[in-house]
């Protein structure tokens, strides 16, 4: 996991801790992998 995915995580934990959203924890690193794919996907293109 590097940085950027990293924060994808942290954010995505405190995001369910919060909401008291179940989700499993199994996946949630492969969630913010893909949520920043989807963000530099959308941020490498000029508008």
């Amino acid at each position: 996991m590097d940085y950027e995915e990293k924060v994808f995580y942290d954010s995505l934990i405190t995001v369910k801790e919060q909401s008291g959203f179940e989700f499993p924890d199994g996946e949630n690193l492969e969630l913010a992998k893909d949520i920043k794919a989807i963000v530099d996907d959308k941020t490498s293109k000029p508008n």
